[in-house]
C-alpha cells in the first residue's frame, strides 16, 4: 500500500531499558519526553526558511495537518515572536512574511533548508499501553498475580507456619500487599480505556490528513472536483488501517469545505465535489509574494543615478531597471519554484508566479497514496 511503518518511542521493549523501567512502564505507561515550546517551534522555522521567508496559512496546514484557523493562530504567533509582518499579494491572499529569519540564518539558507514532508506522511502512531514486549508485560503480570495469591493465602498458609497473627499481621501482610497488586492492575486497565479515546481521536486525524492530501492534489494540479467517489478507495488503500467508512470520508470532506470555502457541484454524499480553489491561489499568491521579495533584493543597490538625471530620467531609469530585475525575477522563479511546488512558468492566465505543471512540482510534492507514520516527537529531536 506504499505505508511506511514506524514504532512509537517505547514500542520495540528494547533489551537495554533496566527492569524497573518496564515495571513502572506497565502501570503508569512508557516515557515519553516532552517538547518545550523552542523545540516545536524548530519545525516550523525550517519550513520557513524553506519558503524563502514567506508562508500562508493553507501552506503551513499541508505540512501539520492542523485547521486553517489554528495555522493562522501559529503564523501570528511566529510573526510577533521574530519580527514577521502580514502581505496582502495581488489576489487577496495573506501571506506571513520573516525576513529576519533568512538574515539570520545567514545567505543561502533558504536554498539549503529542506522542505518538511506534508502531513499525510506524518500520520501518527498508536500510543501502546506500555512500550513493552508481551514476554515482558506477561512477566510482569504473573510476577504481581504471584505477590496477590501469596498475600491473599497468607491466613491460611503462611500465618500458621510462622505462628503470628493478629490485626498488625494481616494489614501488613494482607491488606497493604492486596491493595498494591490491586492497584497495580488496576491503574493499566483504567489506562487502556483512556488511550483508546486517545487512539480513536489520532485515527481521526490520520484520516484528516490523508484526505487532505488528495484535497491539496487536486487543487495544486488539475483543480478537479474532490468527492468520496473519486478518493474514497484511494484514502482506504492509503490508511494504514484500512478503515474509512465513506460517510467518514464525507464529514471530513465537508470540514474541509468550510474550512476553505470550497466551491461545491451537486450530488448525493457519494458523488457531490468540492473544488478547493483558496488553496491554489493561497499558493499562488505566496509565489508572488516570494518573487516580490527576491526581487527587491536583488534590486538594492542596482540602480544608478546621473547627477545630470532630472526626476523624469530617474524614473524612466527605475522603470528600466525594475523591468529588468522583473524579467530576470520571474525566470528565477520558475526555476527555483519548480522544487518547492509555490513558483512556475508564467502563463497569461496565472501571471508571472502561477504554478509550476504537474511534473515540475515532484521535488516538495509527495502523493498522499504514499501515507506513513512517522512520531512527532522523534522527528522534533532529530532536528535539536
Amino acid at each position: 500500500r506504499g505505508i511506511g511503518s514506524g514504532r512509537g518511542r517505547g514500542g520495540g521493549g528494547a533489551s537495554d531499558v533496566p527492569f524497573y523501567k518496564k515495571v513502572f512502564a506497565f502501570v503508569f505507561g512508557p516515557d515519553e519526553p516532552r517538547l518545550t515550546r523552542e523545540q516545536r517551534d524548530r519545525e516550523l522555522l525550517q519550513l520557513l526558511r524553506a519558503r524563502h521567508g514567506a508562508l500562508t496559512a493553507a501552506e503551513l496546514v499541508q505540512h501539520t495537518g492542523q485547521r486553517l484557523d489554528e495555522a493562522d493562530d501559529e503564523l501570528a504567533r511566529l510573526m510577533a515572536a521574530h519580527d514577521g509582518e502580514p502581505v496582502v499579494a495581488d489576489n487577496g491572499t495573506v501571506v506571513y512574511t520573516f525576513p529576519s529569519l533568512l538574515v539570520s540564518a545567514g545567505a543561502g539558507a533558504a536554498d539549503t533548508a529542506a522542505v518538511p514532508p506534508p502531513a499525510w506522511q506524518r500520520l501518527e502512531p498508536p500510543r501502546p499501553l506500555t512500550g513493552n514486549g508481551r514476554g515482558t508485560d506477561a512477566a510482569i503480570a504473573a510476577m504481581n498475580g504471584f505477590n496477590l495469591l501469596v498475600a491473599a493465602s497468607a491466613p491460611w498458609f503462611i500465618f500458621p507456619r510462622l505462628g503470628i497473627g493478629g490485626p498488625l499481621a494481616e494489614i501488613g501482610l494482607i491488606w497493604v500487599p492486596v491493595a498494591f497488586s490491586a492497584v497495580f492492575y488496576a491503574v493499566p486497565l483504567l489506562r487502556r480505556w483512556r488511550l483508546r479515546r486517545e487512539n480513536r481521536k489520532r485515527v481521526e486525524r490520520n484520516l484528516r490528513r490523508v484526505v487532505l492530501g488528495f484535497v491539496y492534489e487536486s487543487a495544486l494540479t488539475d483543480l478537479q472536483p474532490v468527492s468520496v467517489s473519486s478518493i474514497g478507495e484511494r484514502v482506504r488503500a492509503a490508511l494504514p488501517d484500512g478503515v474509512a467508512y465513506d460517510a467518514a470520508v464525507a464529514r471530513v470532506l465537508e470540514d474541509l469545505a468550510a474550512e476553505f470555502e470550497a466551491d461545491v457541484t451537486p450530488g448525493d454524499e457519494r458523488t457531490r465535489g468540492f473544488v478547493f480553489d483558496a488553496v491554489r491561489r493561497a499558493f499562488q499568491g505566496a509565489a508572488r509574494v516570494r518573487a516580490r521579495m527576491a526581487l527587491l533584493d536583488r534590486s538594492v543597490g542596482r540602480i544608478v543615478y546621473s547627477s545630470d538625471d532630472d526626476a523624469a530620467a530617474q524614473d524612466a531609469r527605475d522603470l528600466e531597471s525594475f523591468d529588468r530585475e522583473l524579467s530576470a525575477g520571474n525566470e528565477r522563479t520558475g526555476d527555483e519554484r519548480a522544487g518547492d511546488g509555490a513558483g512556475a512558468e508564467a502563463t497569461p492566465a496565472d501571471g508571472p508566479a502561477a504554478l509550476p505543471p504537474p511534473d515540475a512540482m515532484s521535488g516538495l510534492w509527495a502523493p498522499p497514496d504514499r501515507a506513513a507514520y512517522e512520531d512527532p516527537v522523534a522527528r522534533v529531536l532529530r532536528l535539536t
